[in-house]
């Protein structure tokens, strides 16, 4: 399947449901990526629930700024979610690379060894949240024989890495 049509439904459907002014995004995706073997409707929702929690990740980053316990940067530096589509390698094979990146909360290093666990999760749940979003993108991702990883830094912001592996051919 060719991916950059999936990771652009994706933002089309992502841009509909948040409000761009409140949030600066950026979309770098490469003009011509390897094929890869895997369900269109699989990886459109692996990449909008990253950018739906980038985007998350923000507001909690605001919100901690406003109760204080977060201390606001005396230069205040805007939401920001970007986006990389490459192709790029892993073990020596080819692989499509999506990149999310955001400025938002982040995470100490206990969470980010939780948050694949089903039912963990950073929200309120009485707001939002349910603890399966990176449980299921983990396994969306595992069965599409992927590599998902993440680096984090509370206070600073999140990047998540999926490396999908090419099919035979390219």
């Amino acid at each position: 399947m060719d991916v950059k049509e999936a990771i652009e439904s994706s933002i089309r459907l992502w841009e509909c449901k948040h409000d761009l002014r409140e949030i600066h995004f950026k979309a770098e995706i490469a003009s011509s990526l390897v094929k890869v073997r895997g369900n269109f409707s699989e990886i459109e929702e692996v990449l909008f629930n990253l950018l739906d929690n980038a985007a998350d990740a923000i507001k909690m980053k605001e919100e901690a700024y406003k109760f204080g316990n977060l201390p606001k940067p005396a230069e205040y530096e805007k939401g920001s979610i970007w986006l990389k589509v490459e192709n790029s390698e892993l073990n020596g094979k080819p692989h499509v690379l999506i990149a999310v990146r955001e400025n938002g909360i982040g995470m100490d290093e206990e969470t980010q060894k939780r948050i694949f666990v089903p039912f963990f999760t950073m929200k309120a749940t009485a707001i939002k949240g349910t603890g399966l979003g990176l449980y299921i993108i983990r396994r969306m991702v595992d069965a599409h024989q992927g590599r998902i990883k993440v680096e984090s830094e509370y206070g600073k912001g999140t990047t998540f890495h999926i490396y999908l592996p090419a099919a035979e051919g390219g």
